[in-house]
């Protein structure tokens, strides 16, 4: 059965696991860990970031993160996402399923709108497909593309 939390400091490293994990399946730039490690760490502690967890059982499926943030041209909050990503061996559970409704209840509580950024060499999309099955679109889909596929990563955190 999966389930859905919110995590905490507790959860840090296991988050970072997460990020490893889709830096390694996604990432398009290179990885600065120490930026990772502080953005993870901000949006535990800052009470307007969200990091949420997927789960079934004990093993983390995936998660999704996003921030009360501004457009650069308004003062209007809404909730900007930082991440959404299921692990490859769990993408044919209904774990991104479980993700976007999260993300939505999240955004129908706070009364915020989300954006969501496609950035990814896999599929993007398909993806566009599956994010406006959920959300109302209601501006462009902006899909990232990159002719290049190296990705260099510094692994020391």
């Amino acid at each position: 059965m999966i389930f859905i939390r919110q995590a905490n400091r507790d959860d840090f490293a296991l988050v970072m696991d997460v990020m490893k994990a889709m830096a390694k399946d996604n990432a398009m730039f290179s990885v600065d860990w120490k930026k990772v490690a502080w953005t993870v760490a901000d949006l535990i502690d800052n009470p307007t970031g969200y990091i949420f967890l997927a789960f079934d059982g004990k093993a983390c499926l995936g998660s999704f993160a996003v921030e009360q943030n501004t457009p650069w041209y308004s003062t209007d909050l809404i909730l900007d996402e930082c991440w959404i990503f299921v692990r490859p061996e769990y993408r044919k559970t209904r774990a991104i399923f479980h993700l976007l409704e999260s993300i939505k209840g999240l955004a129908q509580k706070l009364g915020l709108p989300v954006q969501i950024n496609v950035v990814t060499p896999n599929r993007p999309d398909a993806k566009v497909r599956l994010f406006k099955r959920y959300f109302k679109m209601v501006g462009e889909s902006n899909v990232q593309i990159k002719a290049e596929t190296n990705v260099e990563s510094n692994d020391t955190i």
